[in-house]
């Protein structure tokens, strides 16, 4: 998955940067977790396996109802 990629997903889902941050699992303030995914988004940071797997399921399948709740 590149980048551009990644960002393609994330509009498509209609997600925030934090809420895809949450959704793949990363921990911190919103800010934090929105960083990390900008990051991502401009190739400061490379994109884990993991997270290109969630990424793809979330696309064929959605997000979870409810996965933001506390």
């Amino acid at each position: 998955m590149t980048p551009s990629d990644l960002r393609t997903a994330r509009l498509r889902l209609n997600l925030a940067q934090a809420d895809m941050g949450t959704a793949v699992g990363y921990r911190g303030s919103r800010a934090d977790r929105g960083q990390k995914i900008s990051d991502m988004e401009c190739g400061r940071r490379r994109i884990q396996p993991r997270v290109a797997r969630l990424v793809e399921m979330f696309l064929a399948h959605g997000v979870p109802a409810g996965y933001f709740e506390p």
